[in-house]
C-alpha cells in the first residue's frame, strides 16, 4: 500500500488488476483498497481491444501484472508493474499503517459488463454496497470461521467478491482455485475432497461440470448456485450429493446477489427468495406501482447495495438507475420480468430485452449484433440464444450478405473483440429474416442450425484410428453425423461447457490430460488427435523408463 501511494494511487484512484488467480492476487487487491483505492479486473485471456477499451476509458494511470503479461500492456501510457519487481521494491516501504480516506461512498471496485452499444461498461461498486453485502451473507447462507471456502470465479466476474472477501472477515480459509482445474469436473471434485471443502459457489454450468464427472458428492458441502437460472433437475442432483443448496440472484448493479433462496428436496417451484438486508425488491409496473402477488412486472431494486452508477456513463446510468417513489436512494430496474408470490418469494420470469445469461456470464445480444454488423461484408445480424437441447443453450448469429462469408473468418474476426463466451457458437447466413405480421424480426423462427444449413469447408476424412474415435467423441457430443479433420470445434457448434465434456471423455479413452486452455489453441480433430498420441507416447516413455528403474532397484536389493 506504501509503494502504491508513492507512485501516485490517492483516494478513488482506479488501479488496473491482470493477474492468474493466486495468493498474490489478493494480496494486490488489499494492497490497492489500503493505499486508497479500487480496482478494475482485466482478465488476461480477454481480446487486446476489449482490454485497452477497459483502460482508456476507466482512465486509470496505473495496472499491477506479472511479467510474462508485460509485453500486452506495453502501448500503453500508463505505470505498469510487474507483481515480483513490486515483491521486491516494497521491503524498502515503511510497514506501518497506512493512511488513507476511503468513505463508505468510495469505489472499492469497478467491474465491467457487456454493453448494447458493442463496448463494456463498468459498473461502480461502493465500499458501503460490498460491505453490506458481505455481512449479510456472513449470516445467510452463512459463513463461520472453521468453514473452507473453494473459490472457482474469475476476478472479471463480481460474484468473486464472496468467495475472497467474505472468508477474510470471518476468519474462514479460502482455496484459491486455479483455472485449469476450476474448468476441469475431475480435477475439481478431487479439489474438494482434499481440502475438505465445506461451501463452494458456482454457476448452473459449473455444478453440472461436476456432476458430469462422476463427482461422488460431500454431505457436508454446502452449495450456492448463481448467474443464471438453477433447473429443478439440477437442483435434485445436487441435493443428493451435498449438503445445503441455495439459489442466488442479483445483477452486478446491485452487487453480486441481491435475494437468496434456501432449495429444498421437493420444493415444487425454485424461487430466488426474499432480499438480503438492507435491501429492497419491488414489482412493478409501467406506472411504476406495485403488483399484487401472482401477477407479473418490472423488477426494481433498492436499498444499500446499489451501485454509484455507470462510469463516464451519464445518460445510461440516468436511465437504469431512477428515483424511488418509496424511500430514499436510486432504484435500479434489472430489466428482469417477476412476480410475488403468495408466500412472499419472488419468482424471476426471464428479461424484457435482449440481454441473457449463458453458462453464468451477463452478454448483451447487442454488442454482438454491433459488432457483426460492423464487418465490412454484413449487411444486417440478429443475435439470439437457443437451447434446441436440454441444458446446451448456444448463441447463435444468423447474418445477411450481398457475398458468400465463410464463418471461420467471420469467428476470427470477432474473436479479436469479444471474449471466448461472448463469441457464437454458430453463425448462419440467412437470405432474409423472417418478419412479424407487424414487420419486426421474429426471432423465434429463424432456423434451426444444423449441418445441411451451416457453411462448413470440406470435410477431410479421420485417417488414423486416434483421429476416428476423436471425431466419434466430437460427434456424440456436438450430435453431428460427421466431422472431419480439419472442422474447428467452435466451427461446428461447440463451447466450453460442451468441450469440457470432450476432454473429459478423450481421458476418459485414453488417460491422457488435455487442458482447456490448450484445447483453445487447438480446436481440430487432427490437432487434439496429435497431442493425444503424443501424451502416449510419452506416458509410454515413462513407464517403460519406470520398468528399467524398478528392475535395478530390485537387482542391487537382490
Amino acid at each position: 500500500a506504501h509503494f502504491l501511494q508513492a507512485n501516485g494511487v490517492q483516494p478513488d484512484s482506479l488501479v488496473g488488476l491482470s493477474m492468474r488467480r493466486s495468493i498474490d492476487m489478493i494480496v494486490a487487491l488489499l494492497g490497492i483498497w489500503k493505499a486508497g483505492g479500487a480496482y478494475v479486473p482485466l482478465d488476461p485471456d480477454y481480446p487486446a481491444s476489449r482490454l485497452a477499451h477497459m483502460i482508456t476509458d476507466s482512465g486509470m494511470q496505473l495496472l499491477i501484472t506479472e511479467s510474462e503479461l508485460m509485453p500486452d500492456f506495453a502501448e500503453y501510457d500508463i505505470d505498469i508493474f510487474a507483481w515480483g519487481a513490486i515483491d521486491e521494491k516494497v521491503s524498502s516501504y515503511a510497514t506501518d499503517k497506512v493512511e488513507h480516506y476511503t468513505t463508505n461512498s468510495s469505489r472499492a471496485y469497478v467491474i465491467y459488463t457487456s454493453g448494447s452499444t458493442g463496448l463494456p461498461k463498468g459498473v461502480q461498486i461502493p465500499h458501503q454496497a460490498l460491505t453490506n453485502f458481505l455481512w449479510s451473507m456472513q449470516r445467510e447462507p452463512g459463513l463461520k470461521s472453521d468453514d473452507v471456502f473453494a473459490s472457482v470465479t474469475t476476478l472479471s466476474f463480481d460474484i468473486h467478491g464472496l468467495e475472497l472477501w467474505l472468508p477474510l472477515i470471518t476468519g474462514a480459509e479460502v482455496v484459491v482455485v486455479t483455472t485449469e482445474t476450476a474448468t476441469d469436473g475431475v480435477r475439481l471434485a478431487k479439489l474438494l475432497q482434499e481440502t475438505n471443502a465445506t461451501i463452494m459457489q458456482a454457476t448452473p454450468a459449473t455444478w453440472k461440470l461436476l456432476l458430469d464427472s462422476d463427482w461422488t458428492g460431500q454431505a457436508n458441502l454446502k452449495m450456492l448456485c448463481g448467474g443464471e437460472p438453477l433447473p429443478q433437475n439440477l437442483a435434485e442432483s445436487l441435493l443428493a450429493k451435498g449438503g445445503e443448496l441455495w439459489n442466488m440472484y442479483g445483477p452486478t448493479e446491485t452487487t453480486i446477489w441481491s435475494s437468496v433462496s434456501k432449495v429444498e428436496t421437493g420444493d415444487a417451484q425454485i424461487t430466488i427468495g426474499r432480499p438480503i438486508a438492507n435491501t429492497q425488491m419491488y414489482v412493478l409496473n409501467e406506472k411504476m406501482q406495485p403488483v399484487p402477488p401472482g401477477v407479473t412486472g418490472m423488477l426494481f431494486i433498492g436499498g444499500d447495495g446499489v451501485a454509484l452508477g455507470y462510469l463516464n456513463r451519464s445518460e445510461l446510468t440516468a436511465e437504469r438507475f431512477v428515483g424511488n417513489p418509496f424511500g430514499a436512494g436510486k432504484l435500479y430496474n434489472t430489466g428482469d420480468i417477476a412476480s410475488y408470490t403468495a408466500e412472499g418469494d419472488l419468482i424471476c420470469l426471464g428479461r424484457s430485452d435482449h440481454q441473457v445469461k449463458v453458462r453464468g456470464y451477463r452478454i448483451e445480444l447487442g454488442e454482438i449484433e454491433t459488432l457483426m454488423v460492423r464487418h465490412p461484408g454484413i449487411t444486417d445480424a440478429v443475435v439470439i440464444v437457443r437451447e434446441d437441447r436440454e441444458d446446451d443453450k448456444r448463441i447463435v448469429g444468423y447474418f445477411r450478405s450481398e457475398n458468400s462469408l465463410e464463418p471461420k473468418a467471420l469467428r476470427d474476426y470477432l474473436s479479436e473483440s469479444l471474449p471466448y463466451y461472448m463469441v457464437p457458437s454458430v453463425l448462419m447466413q440467412v437470405e432474409a429474416f423472417p418478419l412479424t405480421p407487424n414487420g419486426k424480426i421474429d426471432r423465434r423462427a429463424l432456423p434451426k442450425p444444423d449441418a445441411g444449413n451451416v457453411n462448413v469447408e470440406a470435410k477431410v476424412a479421420p485417417q488414423t484410428d486416434v483421429e476416428r474415435a476423436v471425431a466419434q467423441i466430437w460427434q456424440d457430443v456436438l450430435h453431428i453425423d460427421s466431422i472431419g479433420v480439419t472442422d474447428g470445434f467452435f466451427d461446428i457448434g461447440g463451447h466450453s461447457l460442451l468441450a469440457i465434456r470432450t476432454l473429459n471423455r478423450v481421458r476418459e479413452k485414453y488417460g491422457v490430460e488435455i487442458s482447456l486452455i490448450d484445447f483453445f489453441n487447438m480446436p481440430t480433430v487432427g490437432e487434439v488427435a496429435q497431442q493425444v498420441e503424443i501424451n502416449l507416447w510419452t506416458l509410454a516413455d515413462e513407464n517403460a523408463q519406470e520398468t528399467t528403474d524398478q528392475g535395478d532397484v530390485e537387482k542391487f536389493v537382490l
